[in-house]
């Protein structure tokens, strides 16, 4: 498995996710031109791709991306030598983790032939992501290709549309503005390190939902670059003006909410509709209708 995680920093990566194979001398038989990863044929091939100069190749277990459950933009599975009930199997997870990630989280699959003729296989693939409009799939290398460099320009796409938060009319109320400096440096800048320990996420967990590495965002919490995505967070994190303490907005956060259809304030969270749980924080804080 590859997964392509586009970032406006320094650090933007190619995360190789291996995922066990059958056995080893089977895959000791296969080609090398079929494989996305872990050869020198890969890195030819990942090359003659021409992505952006600033981008890295690595490789994590796919384990990691299941167990972290969120997923990167974009996710390139390589599953061309298995065979088709493995890759439901793994479709299914991963359906799962793009449940809770971004909504412009894109997979592409790279399968082998077993699906291509069968529109009722590609449909049991298709049917458990949220998203299927955002699930491509491959048959050879340069279907591969050419779905990997399509994906990364739509996803480049809606990032340059993702507007900043709205303005609110607790924007202009100095008691509001002031309950949230906790959250910024010395220098006025929000600081990701201390939205994640508020909102009682790990550094790493809320890198992930700004679509930056957890390195980059480690070395420069208070980035320019994270502004408007962490100022979604502190208009969220406003409600803390009418509860008891810190405490109480993380218990908050993580209990099922009759305003959100039963759903609990961390899933918009994790889901990315940050304006749309800014907005229910702006309507309990001024008694608006819901």
């Amino acid at each position: 498995m590859v997964y392509i995680d586009y970032m406006k920093t320094i650090d933007q990566e190619i995360l190789v996710a291996v995922d066990p194979s059958p056995s080893h001398e089977r895959e000791e038989r296969l080609s090398t031109r079929r494989r996305l990863r872990g050869n020198a044929a890969s890195q030819r091939w990942w090359k003659s791709l021409n992505l952006p100069e600033n981008w890295h190749v690595s490789e994590s277990p796919i384990q990691t991306l299941i167990q972290r459950k969120v997923a990167p933009p974009i996710t390139v599975i390589d599953e061309a030598h298995y065979g088709t009930n493995h890759v439901m199997k793994v479709a299914a997870s991963l359906a799962e983790v793009q449940g809770g990630s971004s909504g412009t989280a894109f997979v592409v699959f790279f399968c082998g032939h077993g699906l291509r003729n069968m529109v009722a296989d590609r449909v049991k693939l298709l049917s458990p992501f949220p998203q299927p409009e955002r699930v491509e799939i491959a048959y050879t290398l340069k279907e591969a290709g050419e779905s990997i460099r399509e994906v990364i320009a739509k996803w480049q796409v809606l990032q340059m549309r993702m507007a900043p938060a709205k303005p609110s009319p607790l924007d202009s109320i100095k008691e509001v503005v002031q309950g949230t400096q906790d959250l910024r440096e010395d220098d006025g800048n929000l600081s990701a390190k201390k939205v994640a320990t508020l909102f009682g996420l790990t550094l790493r967990e809320l890198a992930l939902l700004l679509q930056r590495t957890p390195q980059a965002v480690n070395k420069t919490p208070a980035a320019d670059s994270l502004q408007d995505a962490l100022a979604y967070f502190e208009r969220i994190a406003r409600l803390r003006g009418i509860l008891k303490d810190d405490a109480s907005f993380r218990k908050w956060l993580r209990i099922a909410n009759p305003t959100l259809e039963g759903d609990a304030p961390l899933k918009l969270v994790q889901a990315r509709q940050w304006q749309e749980l800014a907005d229910l924080v702006e309507d309990i804080l001024t008694g608006s209708p819901t």
